[in-house]
C-alpha cells in the first residue's frame, strides 16, 4: 500500500499537534505557572 502525499501531511500534522500537547503538559507541572486550584475542586 502507498502512502499518499495528504496522508504524510496528516501524519505530520497530527504528531505536531501531540508534541505541542506534550509541551503543554510539561508546562502544566511548573506549580508557578498552574496554581493547585486550578486542578482541585474545592
Amino acid at each position: 500500500m502507498g502512502r499518499s502525499e495528504a496522508d504524510c501531511d496528516e501524519a505530520q500534522s497530527l504528531l505536531l499537534a501531540a508534541r505541542k500537547d506534550y509541551q503543554a503538559l510539561g508546562g502544566m507541572r511548573d506549580k508557578v505557572v498552574f496554581a493547585d486550584e486550578i486542578w482541585v475542586n474545592r
